[in-house]
């Protein structure tokens, strides 16, 4: 039974979706926050669910989701030093990161049965706008795809510790002025992508674990042809098999599907699609059988099914959501 949790930034709320016995999706909750709910990440070890809230004081919402039906319970606060763009878990559910894009830097937290321990709390000073922080699934290593300075940096994870130490292992520069957004690791850990939001790329990069090195391999456009405007890519999604990959694009609304070659990793692009309106977040269910894409500017959620053939995604149903919704979590 597949649980979405969809967060609304202008009407300060998350609606919590879920798929019944007839196969569609209906909203099961409504549950207001206030204060611009945004990213979200779920620790599947207590079913607990963290959602950034990025009014003033910036803070992070620590909802308990009961394991029966996916309803979420009233939430716990704690302070964060500055706004979140983006919430990282550790793979081993030992360590939280919350990146903050305004804030330059990343805040990170040691779990303690499952909750972010505030004592352990830690500021890392970054590159200019972080966007994103991934871990490689081995845990060891962390990557932090900076936009304003057109890099992605390595850092060595320390999880006991709940930080990421003080400096990066690496940097990587990225092409001048692309904006590298969103970044997912393939299944098989030998590579990784990138998003740019301001030149609508992909990266395709080699990922040595043993050593946290990044390789340039490939990059592919996902800006339509003919299209006008400044580019404003969002999102990406790579599906449990790793043989496709999804990409959102806020500017025209588009929905880019790539498959993915099973030994080098390279992109090869299967259909572009029109989506719903600023498409600002995706996320993909624990099969790879459904792909939703939530529209910031249509407020409601796309649910696709996916032909796991050929990678096309067959709109299905559309689920009204709260306003402006930002960012959309599937429960594992």
């Amino acid at each position: 039974m597949s649980t979405l949790y969809v967060s609304s930034a202008v009407s300060g709320d998350v609606t919590v979706i879920q798929q019944g016995a007839d196969q569609r999706f209906k909203t099961i909750q409504t549950l207001t926050l206030g204060s611009h709910p945004a990213p979200m990440c779920f620790n599947p070890t207590d079913s607990t669910i963290c959602i950034a809230q990025r009014g003033e004081p910036a803070s992070l919402a620590i909802c308990h989701a009961n394991k029966d039906n996916g309803l979420l319970q009233a939430p716990t606060h704690i302070p964060l030093a500055a706004r979140a763009s983006y919430l990282g878990l550790h793979p081993r559910m030992q360590s939280l990161v919350a990146v903050s894009y305004h804030g330059h830097g990343l805040q990170t937290f040691r779990l303690q049965d499952g909750l972010p321990h505030i004592d352990s709390a830690r500021w890392i000073p970054t590159l200019r706008h972080p966007h994103c922080v991934v871990f490689s699934a081995s845990g060891r290593h962390a990557v932090v795809a900076c936009l304003g300075d057109d890099a992605l940096c390595v850092f060595k994870a320390h999880p006991e510790l709940g930080d990421l130490g003080d400096a990066p292992l690496l940097r990587v520069n990225t092409r001048t002025g692309a904006g590298p957004r969103h970044a997912c690791f393939h299944p098989n850990q030998r590579h990784l992508y990138v998003i740019h939001e301001l030149d609508a790329s992909v990266d395709v990069w080699d990922w040595d674990d043993a050593h946290g090195q990044l390789t340039h391999r490939q990059t592919v456009s996902i800006w339509p042809s003919g299209a006008v405007g400044a580019p404003w890519a969002a999102d990406l999604q790579m599906s449990p098999d790793g043989r496709w990959l999804y990409t959102c694009e806020r500017r025209t609304s588009t929905l880019t599907v790539f498959a993915v070659d099973a030994d080098k990793g390279q992109l090869t692009q299967v259909t572009q699609m029109q989506t719903e309106t600023q498409p600002r977040s995706m996320a993909l269910d624990a099969k790879g059988t459904h792909l939703f894409v939530a529209g910031q500017l249509s407020h409601h959620l796309a649910c696709y099914a996916i032909d796991g053939s050929s990678g096309f995604c067959e709109l299905q149903q559309r689920i009204p959501t709260g306003q402006e919704p930002g960012w959309v979590l599937c429960s594992p």
